[in-house]
């Protein structure tokens, strides 16, 4: 037997991904030898590293698990187990030929004893042989299984309300995080939870096409597209949306520039509009003001005794020098919070200055919430102040938690409870109705 069982992951998503690894990485005789977030990678890497075992996500865009199997010889084949978000038609196929398989999200105890029943079979080729031969008999089974009809509606929630969106009125589907955003032809924009390949495998291919890995486009409502310097292309829809968006045109060659020049510029327009609007700002001897503050309680992201003693580990390694990695760096913060309560309140406050509101918030906000509080605001005209009253470190969205960026990764600076900006937006924007009365 071998000593470890050597694994090829393969999945799009890279939360999926990355959940899948750390189950299999508390695994003491599993080494992960690739992942790979295409078929088209899968499939190198098989043919690369000659695993065990390939856990293969079934829905992939262009080339999925099905299609990775398809490509790879006889001779390449390692053991297969496909990784599904719940299909019928799927899980009867695997089943009726006895092909493993692990539904998301995935359970430790049923990948454990998935990787047991590959430990008993990669001993004795006849097996695994047989295997290969189950592997084409439920992919034939699947493929030729009736499918569901496609989707002609799709029902969303905003606020109490659950409203039934025609799929036809939909211009464009969003990925962003775990979240979908749904923009209509009127611009109406919508958000569902729901994987992005799992909504396309239910909508009609000769309506939604891809564009790019993150977008799924109304092909009726597509009017011009822009060839981009590289190859690429920017879809126009007739609804007026587009893709990619940002200050700077990271498709054009930029000449070089001074230090801070961008900043200049940048600053320069601000300035500018405010003057304008300076100019032109209505003075009055009273308007109505008003102030509503409270006391939030919210969880704090506390380390477990494992990862305490890790970050203990690898700080002893540094032996009281300097750190330098951001290892190093993060099991310093860890140290430095395993003694932090359980539950700290905030202070928030919700201002009313004539037809103007101010939402004041103790920490570093991102966007999305900015934006989600003056859209529900009772008041026309709403905006944030950040690290007022307080610093209780970044607030990143449920949703960025998911992406594991920086501002996620506990430390001093980040640590309140992944749903934190939603409780806090919530309780603004009661703030801000009573305020309006």
């Amino acid at each position: 037997m071998n000593a470890r069982l050597r694994v090829v992951i393969a999945d799009d998503e890279r939360p999926a991904r990355s959940f899948l690894a750390a189950l299999l990485r508390s695994f003491e005789d599993v080494v992960i030898v690739a992942e790979a977030e295409s078929g088209k990678d899968a499939v190198a890497a098989i043919e690369r590293e000659r695993p065990d075992l390939a856990l293969l996500d079934l829905q992939m865009p262009e080339l999925d698990g099905i299609g990775v199997v398809r490509m790879l010889k006889k001779s390449d084949m390692p053991l297969i187990a496909f990784v599904t978000a719940y299909d019928e038609y799927a899980v009867r196929a695997f089943e009726v030929n006895a092909v493993d398989y692990l539904l998301k999200p995935v359970e430790k105890t049923r990948l454990r004893e998935a990787l047991n029943r590959v430990q008993e079979r990669i001993e004795h080729a006849e097996i695994v042989a047989e295997q290969t031969e189950r592997v084409g008999d439920a992919i034939a089974a699947y493929e030729a299984s009736p499918r569901a009809p496609y989707l002609e509606r799709i029902p969303v929630r905003r606020r109490d309300e659950i409203l039934i969106v025609p799929v036809a009125q939909i211009a464009s589907i969003v990925a962003e995080g775990e979240l979908l955003y749904l923009t209509t032809i009127k611009n109406e924009r919508h958000a569902i939870t729901y994987r992005l390949k799992d909504l396309e495998a239910r909508l009609d291919p000769g309506r939604f096409i891809r564009l790019g890995r993150g977008t799924l486009a109304n092909v009726d409502l597509v009017v011009k597209v822009n060839v981009m310097p590289g190859g690429t292309h920017v879809a126009l829809l007739s609804n007026g949306t587009s893709g990619n968006i940002n200050n700077i045109n990271f498709r054009k060659k930029r000449p070089p520039s001074a230090p801070y020049e961008r900043v200049r510029v940048v600053a320069d327009a601000v300035a500018a509009e405010v003057k304008r609007v300076y100019q032109g700002l209505r003075y009055q001897d009273w308007v109505p003001l008003r102030m509503e503050q409270t006391e939030l309680a919210l969880g704090v992201r506390l380390p477990a005794k494992a990862e305490v003693e890790r970050a203990e580990a690898i700080l002893a390694k540094a032996k009281g020098r300097a750190l330098r990695t951001p290892e190093e760096v993060y099991a310093h913060e860890t140290i430095q919070m395993k003694d932090y309560p359980g539950e700290v309140r905030v202070i928030l406050q919700a201002l009313r200055i004539g037809d103007l509101a101010i939402a004041a918030i103790p920490c570093e906000v991102f966007v999305e919430t900015g934006l989600a509080i003056k859209k529900q605001s009772p008041f026309a005209r709403t905006f944030t102040i950040e690290l007022a009253n307080g610093c209780s470190g970044y607030l990143p969205t449920p949703e960025h938690h998911k992406l594991g960026g920086y501002e996620t990764w506990r430390a001093r600076s980040s640590y309140l409870e992944a749903n934190a900006s939603r409780a806090i937006t919530d309780t603004l924007l009661s703030l801000l109705k009573v305020v309006a009365k």
